[in-house]
C-alpha cells in the first residue's frame, strides 16, 4: 500500500505525513500543520457557498481517505501483534 514514491509527494493540497505514534494511550498520526485552516472550519463557514456537486465530491474524498486510514491502521496493528509473538 505504501511505497517510496508516495512518501515523496509534495503538493499544497496534500497534507504531509510526518509520522505516527503507536504508544498507548497516545496512538496518533502526525501531519504537517495545515496553514489554510481545518476542513471543519471550512465547512462551517456560512459565508462560503459550496454547491451540492462540490460537497458531494468532498464527501466521497473524505470517505475514500478514511477507508485508506482504517486499512493502514489495521495493517499496522497486525504488524505489531505479529512482532510481539
Amino acid at each position: 500500500m505504501c511505497d517510496a514514491q508516495s512518501a515523496t509527494i509534495k503538493h499544497e493540497n496534500v497534507n504531509t505525513f510526518i509520522g505516527l505514534c503507536l504508544v498507548a494511550p497516545n496512538v496518533s498520526i502526525v501531519m504537517l500543520h495545515a496553514h489554510k485552516g481545518c476542513l471543519y472550519d471550512l465547512l462551517q463557514n456560512e459565508n462560503l457557498k459550496l454547491n451540492i456537486d462540490f460537497r458531494y465530491s468532498f464527501v466521497l474524498d473524505i470517505a475514500t481517505v478514511s477507508s485508506i486510514f482504517v486499512a493502514l491502521f489495521a495493517h499496522i496493528v497486525q504488524l505489531l501483534i505479529f512482532s510481539i509473538r
